[in-house]
């Protein structure tokens, strides 16, 4: 695999205006709408690898399609970091659908996961924290979720 600058430092590279361009053009910006999310998805019209995760070919390198729309976003990602897609639409690049967490963050996420979270739990979760029924703190403990991907459920 070859170095791409800026991994060295632990960081994704930055994207070039070109590549931001051309990322742009692979977006279809009227998705579906998915339940319990109130925006409508942006889905991805380049190409798939064979798991069906969309990529995208930045500084030499596939990445994943999600990962280029937290760079374009300035977003900074530590290597080893997961860019999850709340809306559960593997194809949905658009970015305020898209959190940054951990691995286990995106099995709990997964529909496929042990445990997995749906538009209901989603929902559940904002209801009760806007009325004061739950906690952030309980609901962390409660999904077994980072905190950081809570907060951008709760504020999707």
């Amino acid at each position: 695999m070859a170095v791409v600058p800026g991994y060295l430092s632990g960081k994704e590279p930055s994207m070039a205006s070109e590549d931001q361009i051309r990322f742009k053009s692979k977006v279809d910006l009227v998705g579906p709408l998915m339940p319990g999310i109130e925006d409508r998805c942006q889905n991805w019209t380049g190409t798939f690898d064979a798991a069906g995760y969309p990529k995208f070919w930045l500084n030499g390198n596939s990445t994943t399609a999600q990962r280029a729309a937290i760079i374009i976003s300035g977003t900074a990602l530590s290597r080893g970091q997961s860019v999850i897609s709340i809306c559960g639409n593997r194809a949905c690049v658009r970015r305020n659908h898209l959190v940054v967490g951990r691995l286990a963050d995106a099995h709990m996420l997964s529909y496929r996961g042990r445990t997995p979270v749906g538009a209901g739990d989603i929902a559940l979760m904002r209801t009760m924290v806007a009325t004061g029924e739950g906690s952030f703190r309980d609901l962390v403990g409660q999904y077994e979720l980072s905190a950081e991907v809570l907060e951008g459920i709760i504020s999707l």
